[in-house]
């Protein structure tokens, strides 16, 4: 499996196809997709789930005091003129007869590494009623988020508190709206995942989502549990190093980026409590920000596949996206597989990514199926 821009616009389909690889995903393209299936490729489209339309006006998230807010090129996800611009692209897309199947991108709220002011939204004054239909209140709901992003959030000893086994439930008993609004954007992102599938149904074809890892998918709305129920495929985006959004190491970086620290010691303190929370404290010994910048070693890429695998059943395949560039890539794979993966994905950002295609073909005899 490749990744689109490295499969069809770094490499021709014909030689990936040589090579071992069954599959591309490719934006929406009726001639890409038809290159591609003739070099014997199955064919997925990939384009973002919330984009901004050109001239739309004001069509971004707002936060706790009602700002709006960027995150991953994405408009409100909560707007229905929003969510009605992809309807029309997946339809589009699904009617191409050389289209196998489609991936969801960006099918989240937005998460830390947007900024936590970012991350801290779906407070639009329209989003009320949704919540209100749902049984949340949602006025509490705003209050307390926006609480539980400066104590807790903002503090060394919000964190201690919140990464605790012992503790951790006192936090939400203590702050119920924030609770509430994990839980409201991943009823949205579950219900419009479910609509999607019904149009993939529908036109005889399967869906599939690009998802955090399992360290951060309840962050940013997405419940593997629920999600499983509409996905035919699974791609946890399991990045262990770089500097965008999703990578462990820069959404780690993220939540630790906004609290006050004095000293090495209360920075180690802080590092390893978010390490805990986020479940990585097994696979990184790093106790500053510096440290963690280096990245994580190939495990943990492997430890997030079995958390993901734990969290699906076996209607719903399971291939994560890592980075083709990785220079333990073969051990990376090695990992993945062991782990319960039923493929892996391969991520370039393109240029000399491209001459590592042969490499990433060899990896395993499982990685394209």
């Amino acid at each position: 499996m490749a990744n689109p821009r490295f499969a069809i616009y770094d490499q021709p389909a014909a030689d990936l196809a040589a090579l071992g690889f069954d599959m591309v995903v490719i934006p929406l393209d009726p001639k890409l997709a038809r290159v591609a299936k003739a070099a014997g490729l199955n064919v997925w489209v990939c384009t973002v789930t919330f984009p901004i339309p050109r001239g739309a006006g004001d069509v971004l998230a707002h936060d706790v005091y009602g700002v709006p807010r960027m995150w991953f090129r994405s408009g409100s996800p909560g707007l229905r003129a929003t969510r009605e611009r992809h309807l029309e692209t997946i339809r589009e897309a699904l009617a191409v007869p050389e289209v196998d199947g489609f991936y969801l991108d960006g099918i989240r709220f937005a998460a830390p590494s947007s900024g936590v002011e970012a991350f801290l939204t779906r407070f639009r004054d329209e989003t009320g009623d949704e919540a209100r239909r749902l049984g949340y209140d949602f006025d509490r709901m705003r209050e307390h988020t926006r609480l539980f992003g400066h104590e807790i959030l903002g503090t060394l000893s919000g964190w201690e508190r919140l990464a605790a086994a012992d503790s951790s439930n006192e936090v939400w008993d203590q702050y119920p709206g924030a609770a509430d609004w994990l839980a409201f954007r991943a009823d949205f992102i579950t219900e419009f995942v479910a609509e999607n599938a019904g149009i993939a149904s529908e036109a005889g074809k399967e869906l599939g989502a690009y998802l955090y890892s399992p360290a951060f998918s309840r962050l940013v709305g997405q419940d593997y549990t629920r999600l499983r129920e509409h996905l035919s495929v699974i791609l946890p985006m399991i990045y262990r190093f770089g500097g965008w959004e999703s990578v462990l190491v820069t959404e780690i970086c993220s939540l630790i980026g906004r609290v006050p620290v004095a000293g090495d010691a209360e920075e180690a303190c802080l590092v390893r409590t978010v390490l805990e929370f986020c479940g990585l404290a097994s696979e990184s010994d790093a106790e500053s920000r510096r440290q963690l910048a280096r990245g994580f070693a190939p495990g943990a890429v492997a430890h997030q596949t079995r958390r993901a695998a734990g969290l699906l059943d076996d209607s719903t395949r399971l291939v994560p996206i890592v980075k083709i560039e990785d220079d333990a890539l073969v051990e990376t794979v090695a990992g993945v597989e062991a782990a319960g993966a039923a493929g892996v994905s391969f991520f370039t950002s393109g240029g000399d990514d491209r001459d590592r295609a042969p490499e990433a073909a060899t990896t395993s005899q499982t990685a394209f199926s």
